[in-house]
């Protein structure tokens, strides 16, 4: 069996206690076009050495101002040398004033996925959507963050016809990317593998700043769209969000799968509301924790979920901190399994 196979019968049916896979580093990750084709050629060409258990894949990461720039705003460059965006609208009516254009990235995205194809004669290559911000995500850069929270207060009703709006284009961007690529699987992050006709990965990293009551009127109606549209979605959240678990347990929401980053949301939190969902765990080594390192908490999530959630550890050459921790999860005593053929 194919490892795309088994990854397509991983989200259909059956699904082991935990699994481990790794991708090589995204070295060519937000370099210009010409770099980026030239740089991720070469990972491509040492991705079965690097020990890699996912089939290989193009990761069209221009950075987090994919969504919004098609909807104008000031692209600028950080000190890290990172892409952000300055916001196009200053409040909700100048937001409702836009109108938004073809995602800038899905062009030149395309163009060297399929170069790729070509020069490495992978014609089976996943392509990883450039990064897919959510609707609140998208929405907090295309008109300034603190004006659009106080709009959900103080003009609920043109935020949610801003929300529809961006909620749309995003739905036409997946479309889009899909029909130019042939195929997607998945957003840039985390390296989790979803195929597009399982459904759709993107980030929801507004979620922290909302209370329960304003996250379930404000992010599950659009969460819900999405998941509606592609099959289900996979979430990214790096902040604190557990408390947002039992809202979308009982949204009746299909969420496949989500990330969390320790200590800010914990596996407790998740397994108490969402039994069954995939977890996809990091810890912030930034932030207070009492583990001594990541194999210590990867083994503590393992055995925190493992009467009720399925483990997905996704990790890059970079992250793999201790040698063995593709041999801990058999090690802790829980059926394994991975993408290898």
């Amino acid at each position: 069996m194919s490892r795309a196979q088994i990854i397509r019968e991983y989200w259909s049916t059956y699904k082991p206690r935990a699994v481990l896979t790794v991708v090589p580093e995204r070295t060519y990750a937000q370099k210009p076009p010409e770099r980026m084709l030239a740089e991720a050629e070469e990972v491509l060409a040492r991705w079965e050495a690097s020990g890699a258990n996912l089939p290989p894949a193009f990761f069209a990461d221009f950075g987090t101002i994919s969504m919004p720039a098609s909807w104008g705003g000031t692209v600028r460059i950080g000190d890290q040398g990172n892409p952000y965006i300055a916001p196009a609208a200053e409040s909700i009516d100048e937001a409702l004033e836009l109108r938004p254009c073809v995602c800038p990235h899905a062009e030149p995205a395309v163009e060297i996925y399929h170069e790729l194809r070509r020069r490495t004669g992978i014609e089976s290559l996943g392509f990883k959507t450039p990064d897919f911000q959510g609707v609140l995500n998208t929405a907090a850069m295309v008109c300034r963050q603190e004006q659009l929270l106080v709009a959900m207060y103080e003009q609920p009703d043109k935020v949610h016809r801003f929300l529809d709006a961006v909620c749309d284009h995003l739905i036409s961007t997946v479309r889009t990317l899909r029909d130019r690529a042939g195929r997607l699987d998945g957003n840039i992050w985390p390296y989790v593998w979803v195929p597009d006709d399982v459904g759709v990965c993107l980030t929801e990293d507004l979620m922290p700043l909302l209370s329960p009551e304003m996250y379930r009127d404000f992010g599950l109606p659009y969460l819900g769209r999405m998941a509606e549209e592609f099959g289900g979605v996979f979430i990214h959240c790096c902040g604190r969000w557990g408390r947002h678990a039992a809202n979308l347990a009982e949204s009746g929401i299909n969420i496949l799968g989500a990330e969390f980053h320790h200590p800010f949301t914990t596996a407790a939190e998740l397994c108490e509301h969402l039994p069954g969902v995939v977890l996809t765990p990091y810890l912030a080594d930034f932030a207070g924790h009492d583990y001594e390192n990541y194999a210590e908490f990867v083994l503590d999530v393992i055995e925190t979920s493992r009467p009720t959630n399925p483990v997905w550890i996704a990790l890059s050459e970079a992250m793999l901190p201790d040698g063995n921790l593709p041999d801990l999860p058999a090690a802790a005593g829980v059926e394994t399994g991975g993408f290898c053929e």
